[in-house]
């Protein structure tokens, strides 16, 4: 059997025609497992920054859960823990939120409301009085860090100390 020139050019341009077409299929499918994981996470850093407002503002709206400490004491838990994740996530939660600025304006009315005054306060409080359960994250956030990240912490705490602009959280 012989083949011509036109036919193996026809099957050769059919081939690469296949190969381009899989080709673009995997970048495009690519693509959309991208864009889904950004989503994912956006959503997650939304999630993070709205449920630390709204445990502020929890906080703030019924202060009849001063009479009931255990209340008081989940609330500031939850607090610590978002002031925590919005210092690590800071650049995403900012970005997710579309606010430059959004997780130290959340910092500032946070620490207001766990009454700390300087950042190391909040960080005896992570010790101390905002661990609620025997093996809370809180008492051990540090531990296993590089020694770099408490004082970095402790500059995103004190820039959060420093803002002028009213509490955005």
């Amino acid at each position: 059997m012989r083949f011509t020139l036109t036919q193996i050019l026809t099957t050769v341009l059919i081939v690469v025609l296949g190969f381009a077409l899989v080709g673009t299929q995997i970048r495009h499918q690519r693509r959309i497992a991208s864009l889904e994981h950004a989503l994912y996470q956006a959503r997650s850093d939304i999630a993070i920054a709205e449920y630390g407002s709204a445990s502020c503002l929890l906080l703030e709206l019924h202060p009849s859960f001063y009479g009931e400490p255990s209340s008081v004491r989940f609330l500031k838990h939850e607090i610590a823990c978002s002031i925590l994740m919005h210092w690590e996530r800071e650049a995403a939660i900012d970005a997710a939120m579309d606010t430059p600025g959004h997780c130290k304006a959340f910092a500032k009315r946070g620490l207001e409301l766990l009454e700390c005054a300087t950042p190391d306060d909040f960080v005896h409080g992570l010790r101390s009085s905002f661990s609620i359960y025997p093996d809370d994250e809180l008492d051990s956030w540090f531990l296993g860090s590089p020694p770099g990240d408490l004082l970095n912490f402790k500059a995103f705490l004190q820039a959060a100390f420093e803002l002028n602009e009213p509490d955005g959280g």
